[in-house]
Parts: structure tokens; C-alpha cells; sequence
């Protein structure tokens, strides 16, 4: 996943812009240039707090992967599953 999916589905699990932020280490204008995608490359410190506050999050409310895609991305089948998962 990358930045802008990770802050979009942030955003749709009830986080602003300006919590995502904070918990991330963030400018809220990063954040808010990111969801916009004028900011593609984060510092991977950076993409390392906003995955950790995704997992976190996701962890107490799973999210469908449809939440998560961005305009433009290409669909999540339902089908991928890891044999661990079976």
C-alpha cells in the first residue's frame, strides 16, 4: 500500500488530517498534500508511522479493500488468500 492509499483509508476510518499527523510524526500539510497525491515520496520513517497507525487502526476495524484503493487503482480481487489463510 502506498502513502496516499494508506492516508485515504485513514481518513475513512474516522482519523483527520490532523491526527493522522500527529500519530505520524507529520505536518498536516504533508498529510493533506499526500491524500491529494502532490506528495508521492515520504521519508520512510515516515510511511513507517502512517503503516504502523494503519495496522493499528485496521486492528481494531478492519477495513475492505474497496474502502482503500484510490481513484485509478486497479480492484483488490476478494480471491487473494495465502494458503495460511485457508
Amino acid at each position: 500500500m502506498d502513502p496516499q492509499q494508506l492516508v485515504h483509508a485513514l481518513l475513512r476510518m474516522g482519523l483527520t488530517q490532523a491526527e493522522i499527523a500527529a500519530h505520524a510524526g507529520l505536518a498536516q500539510s504533508t498529510v493533506s498534500k499526500v491524500a491529494r497525491g502532490a506528495v508521492r515520496d515520504v521519508l520512510s520513517r515516515s510511511y513507517l508511522q502512517l503503516k504502523a497507525l494503519y495496522d493499528e487502526m485496521s486492528a481494531a476495524q478492519p477495513v475492505p479493500p474497496e474502502v482503500i484503493r484510490t481513484q485509478g487503482a486497479p480492484p483488490v480481487p476478494d480471491t487473494a488468500r495465502t494458503t495460511a489463510d485457508a
